[in-house]
C-alpha cells in the first residue's frame, strides 16, 4: 500500500485478509558516531512524535 500512495494512478490496492499480510519494519537505529551528534538524536525523538506519526500516516505506514 505504501508504493501505491505516492502512485495512485499506476496501480490498484486490493485488500487481503490480516493473516495473509506482509509488513515492513522502518526502525532506526543510532551508529557511534550518531551518538554524538545531537541532531541525530533529534531526528530519532521527530520520527517518534505525533508530527512524525502524521507524516508516516500520510504514506501509508501504521504503528504495530
Amino acid at each position: 500500500m505504501i508504493w501505491q500512495v505516492a502512485n495512485r494512478t499506476l496501480a490498484d490496492v486490493i485488500e487481503v485478509e490480516p493473516e495473509l499480510r506482509i509488513y515492513r519494519d522502518t526502525g532506526i537505529a543510532l551508529t557511534e558516531r550518531g551518538h554524538v551528534r545531537p541532531e541525530a538524536g533529534r531526528f530519532a525523538e521527530f520520527l517518534a512524535s505525533a508530527e512524525g506519526e502524521r507524516i508516516f500516516v500520510k504514506w501509508g505506514w501504521m504503528r504495530a
